[in-house]
């Protein structure tokens, strides 16, 4: 036994790649036990969507839920379906969760050195891997099955394989790039515009011997997407009748009333935040008492809302009376008709509030609102998925502490870093390959603060690893500067 530890332990001694592996592994795995009793494992919102629509898929021979056939694409289906067919259902969601942690440890390690070989040797690996392996940021959202952990995976595997691709100007790697990719888009599938931009970014940016090859490797790169797409598209059509590419609505299959719409939409006018999910939120100042009671949540104050969004007659008391109006509407007690009316009143009152904003507070509507979200969606409370439990607590407060402050260090250093390497990338101070890591954090902060004025936490996750190449990079060249500066001294 003892000759095999040992063999183990050489193995993974002459094995860096592998060892780092296994370590981020076991260390990912010990937060599942630490934390087990606080319920992170809990299926719920959009994990429970994905979860039974493979069940459904098992059971009735059809990939839905509640009648909706591409709500969701079927992402997880690689994972889940092979595990759920020789597994219970409550085996196979674990199991399925430390395949997501051991898929997600291997992309960190292949992404670091990749980086560190083909981008820029001033990259340490080591730090990226150290940021992205020991931050449970990512990772968290795979015992609840949300697609976060597994897209970050595919996404950072991906973008591996095509940067080989590019250096040793190969056409394989270009093929299992498009794979994960289109993994990834499966997955996340506003993420088909990265996709996009990948293929305008070989057809531009990168130099090939000839341009048959260049269109070879772009054709390869491709192809996977392309081949699951359209059974994806046929299955759908069969279902639906419908076109569907990716999926059939941006609410994911949610079939969200057209009061809560309106909130989403008044909102944004000043920069507030609509989830009621979020604790102290302008949506949950509009939450009904029974959904508070059910999160354990307080309801946040009148005075959550800004004065100047306010005139004598658009004033809060009639906001007040709107979101009774709001209560209402969803009043199951209470006939189809009275609900219907009482909606009707609801969006009626809140389109004078935000025509109100529009016309007389352009300044807030589209300066301050904007720069009001975007702050909101990077400055987080970095461990707010994070619950404390009775048992072990000691050790949890020990360990969420550390995560605050490797997510909050990457984070915000890593936004406040990404201007100097966006404006780097257009002054063509950086290499054509780092521009490749510069598109998904821009991107995901005009898409979900700006467009559609979201701050949910959670859709920061996919920027996260190209804020630690950032940090990365600055702590290098810092590195770089001090012994510059004690030579000078020494001399």
């Amino acid at each position: 036994m003892s000759t095999a530890i040992n063999r183990i332990i050489e193995f993974l001694k002459n094995n860096k790649f592998v060892f780092l592996c296994v370590f981020l592994f076991l260390f990912q795995a010990l937060k599942y036990f630490l934390f087990r009793n606080t319920g992170i494992s809990k299926i719920e919102g959009d994990g429970h969507y994905y979860v039974e629509s493979i069940e459904n898929l098992i059971n009735l021979g059809q990939y839905q839920l509640n009648s909706n056939f591409s709500g969701r694409m079927p992402g997880f289906l690689p994972i889940y379906y092979p595990l759920r067919l020789l597994f219970s259902k409550q085996i196979a969601l674990l199991l399925g969760s430390f395949v997501q942690i051991a898929c997600y440890c291997i992309s960190v390690v292949f992404f670091g050195y990749t980086i560190k070989r083909h981008v820029s040797k001033s990259i340490s690996a080591i730090l990226v891997i150290v940021f992205l392996g020991l931050t449970d940021y990512i990772s968290i959202y795979a015992f609840g099955y949300y697609t976060e952990t597994l897209a970050t995976a595919c996404m950072l595997t991906g973008i591996s394989f095509l940067l080989i691709g590019i250096k040793r100007q190969t056409t394989s790697p270009f093929f299992l790039s498009g794979l994960f990719i289109a993994w990834l888009v499966f997955l996340r599938p506003f993420m088909i515009v990265y996709f996009i931009f990948i293929i305008f970014f070989i057809i531009f940016i990168i130099s090939f011997n000839t341009f048959k090859r260049k269109m070879l490797c772009i054709l390869l790169f491709s192809l996977c997407f392309l081949f699951f797409d359209s059974i994806w598209v046929i299955r759908n059509y069969i279902n639906e009748k419908k076109i569907i590419p990716l999926q059939s609505s941006v609410y994911g299959g949610m079939n969200y009333p057209k009061t809560y719409l309106k909130i989403v939409d008044f909102t944004k006018q000043f920069g507030g935040v609509f989830l009621e999910w979020h604790p102290g939120s302008e949506g949950a100042w509009f939450a009904t008492d029974k959904y508070l009671k059910t999160y354990n949540f307080t309801r946040p104050s009148d005075k959550i809302f800004p004065e100047y969004i306010f005139n004598d007659t658009i004033n809060l008391d009639h906001l007040v009376q709107l979101r009774n109006f709001y209560w209402l509407s969803s009043d199951t007690s209470l006939d189809s008709n009275t609900r219907q009316n009482y909606a009707s009143l609801f969006i009626q009152g809140l389109d004078e509030h935000i025509s109100y904003i529009q016309q007389n507070k352009k300044q807030v509507c589209y300066i301050y609102a904007p720069l009001i979200l975007i702050w909101k969606f990077i400055y987080q409370p970095y461990t707010y998925y994070q619950p404390i439990g009775e048992d072990n607590r000691n050790i949890q407060l020990l360990f969420k502490g550390f995560f605050y402050l490797i997510n909050a260090f990457v984070i915000l250093g890593g936004f406040f870093s990404y201007l100097y390497f966006f404006f780097g990338v257009i002054m063509r101070k950086m290499t054509k390959e780092f521009s490749l890591l510069i598109f998904v954090p821009g991107f995901l902060i005009v898409l979900f603060p700006l467009y559609k004025g979201t701050v949910e936490y959670r859709y920061l996750v996919l920027a996260f690893p190209f804020f630690s190449v950032y940090i990365s990079v600055l702590l290098s060249k810092w590195k770089t500067v001090m012994e510059k500066i004690k030579f000078r001294r020494r001399n």
